[in-house]
C-alpha cells in the first residue's frame, strides 16, 4: 500500500507531463531560407523543403482547416490537416498569415513575416 501511494502520483505526473513534453519537442520554432532549401526548425529535429521540389507558393490569410493528426494550439499548430479536400503538413506558431507550398508534399507554414518570406523565396528560387 505504501509503494502504491508513492508510485501513483509519479505515474499521474508522467501521464500529464510526457504528452506536453513530446508536443513541445515537435513544435516549430523557426523558418529559415537557406541556399537550396527551406528549413523548419523544431526542438527535436528539422523539416526540409528543397527549392528544386517546389511547384507553387502562395499566401493564405486564415484558412479553414480540419486537424487529422497533430497539435492545435499547444505550442503552435503542426501535423497533418485537411484544407480544401487536400492533406497539408502544417508547421506554424499561429493560425493566420500562412505560406502554402506545393512541393513533394503540400506544406502550410507561418514564417514571421510572410510577405518578406515570399519575396525572398522568389529571389532564391529564381537564381
Amino acid at each position: 500500500m505504501c509503494i502504491l501511494l508513492i508510485l501513483l502520483p509519479i505515474a499521474i505526473l508522467a501521464i500529464l507531463i510526457v504528452p506536453i513534453l513530446v508536443t513541445y519537442m515537435y513544435s516549430p520554432s523557426k523558418v529559415i531560407l537557406e541556399d537550396d532549401r527551406i528549413v523548419i526548425e523544431r526542438v527535436l529535429d528539422k523539416v526540409e523543403i528543397f527549392y528544386a521540389n517546389i511547384r507553387e507558393a502562395s499566401l493564405l490569410s486564415k484558412p479553414k482547416m480540419l486537424r487529422i493528426f497533430g497539435s492545435g494550439r499547444l505550442f503552435g499548430y503542426f501535423g497533418m490537416f485537411r484544407l480544401s479536400g487536400e492533406t497539408v503538413h502544417v508547421y506554424a506558431r499561429r493560425m493566420r498569415d500562412f505560406v502554402l507550398i506545393k512541393a513533394d508534399k503540400t506544406y502550410l507554414i507561418a514564417p514571421e513575416n510572410p510577405e518578406d518570406f515570399m519575396r525572398n523565396l522568389k529571389h532564391v528560387t529564381v537564381e
